[in-house]
């Protein structure tokens, strides 16, 4: 399982345009990092993701986006992990 994360990582990160690439685990321990996006931020975007999904209904989960002046970070919630990807 591991080769095929960092693989996919990889391949995420290689795309035009991707900065970098996070992926944490639901209780905020980073499980990949990669480019722009620092392991020691992963609490942060699980944090960012959990507080989203309060504002929505209980099967509700939420897409965030945050745009700054360089770049636009997208961080979503599949398949029992969050991911990060900053353009």
């Amino acid at each position: 399982m591991e080769e095929t994360l960092n693989s996919t990582i990889v391949s995420m990160i290689a795309t035009q345009g991707v900065k970098g690439v996070l992926l944490t685990d639901h209780e905020g321990l980073c499980v990949a990092a990669r480019g722009t996006l620092e392991a020691s931020t992963a609490a942060r975007f699980t944090s960012i993701l959990d507080n989203a999904s309060k504002l929505g209904g209980e099967d509700d989960i939420p897409t965030v986006t945050i745009e700054t002046a360089g770049s636009t970070t997208t961080v979503v919630s599949k398949d029992g992990f969050i991911t990060a990807i900053c353009k």
